[in-house]
């Protein structure tokens, strides 16, 4: 239930994102019926084949999520020394169909900025259900100036002028064809297409909601908890989520928490040269 003054009762309903996230759920349902079709058939390699397509995929684009957009371009909790690097995030982020990274970013910060109070986009206060979906059905717009870097950043630029190309290209093209290899175009396209992105978009959102419901409170923040379980599937975001409320800059989730990928990655990232500045932040409760 939305809260009385909240400034989504008055924004409008887009029928065009229901009607895509119901085709999302419908196709990636497809794909479910798919991957049972070929086990009955008896296609056991190129079902495992895709499977791994898919989890591959799932995995790379969901670093590219707290890697890039999440702790990079919204926290800017370390650099990056080669542009290169950041076209292969955003790149990759794009195929995950969560809007731009200017968008994403804004709203993010205004997330933090406002944390449960009324310009938060996405509280459990407004309801489980608008903080796992709902909020993205509406036409709030991003206020310029929200995230000035952002809007001058040349590769966000760059992402929004090709946007709709680059997502298709990365969620659905590439995974056809590389399960076209193995004779299963139709498995990459269900399956490390459309059922790929429903189960990234439900871990991402789990974030937002069941991140904020259910798990330890350890760093006072009033809703965001620590939920290590969600930790794989989101790979490490929701690991200390209140934590990361109190120290959004830090690289780390959790400092040396092993579902915490994402850290792994960056601290990967450091080593080899492409990242560095990393932030920190100690706290008692760690």
């Amino acid at each position: 239930m939305l809260r009385a003054e909240s400034p989504y009762r008055a924004a409008h309903i887009q029928p065009r994102l229901i009607a895509w996230f119901t085709m999302v759920h419908i196709l990636a349902l497809a794909g479910l019926v798919h991957l049972v079709q070929m086990l009955v058939a008896g296609f056991y390699a190129s079902t495992l084949a895709t499977l791994t397509l898919a989890t591959t995929l799932f995995f790379l684009r969901h670093l590219s999520i707290t890697v890039g957009a999440h702790r990079y371009y919204s926290h800017r909790s370390f650099k990056v020394s080669n542009p290169f690097v950041e076209y292969v995030m955003v790149t990759l982020f794009t195929g995950c169909f969560q809007h731009d990274v200017l968008f994403w970013g804004a709203k993010h910060r205004d997330h933090h900025r406002f944390s449960d109070k009324l310009g938060d986009p996405y509280s459990v206060k407004d309801g489980a259900g608008h903080a796992h979906t709902w909020w993205i059905f509406y036409d709030i717009p991003v206020k310029p100036g929200t995230a000035p870097d952002l809007e001058v950043n040349p590769v966000v630029q760059w992402q929004r002028r090709h946007y709709l190309k680059i997502a298709i290209a990365v969620a659905f093209v590439v995974p056809t064809a590389l399960a076209a290899l193995w004779s299963d175009a139709l498995g990459g396209f269900l399956v490390a297409g459309w059922l790929c992105l429903a189960v990234q978009y439900h871990a991402t959102w789990c974030i937002n909601s069941v991140a904020h419901l259910w798990g330890e409170r350890r760093y006072g923040h009033p809703t965001a908890r620590s939920l290590p379980m969600l930790g794989i599937p989101t790979v490490g975001e929701s690991t200390a989520h209140d934590r990361h409320h109190k120290w959004p800059r830090d690289y780390r989730i959790l400092p040396g928490s092993i579902w915490d990928i994402g850290q792994w990655a960056i601290l990967l990232g450091a080593k080899l040269g492409v990242f560095y500045d990393l932030k920190t932040f100690s706290d008692p409760a760690d």
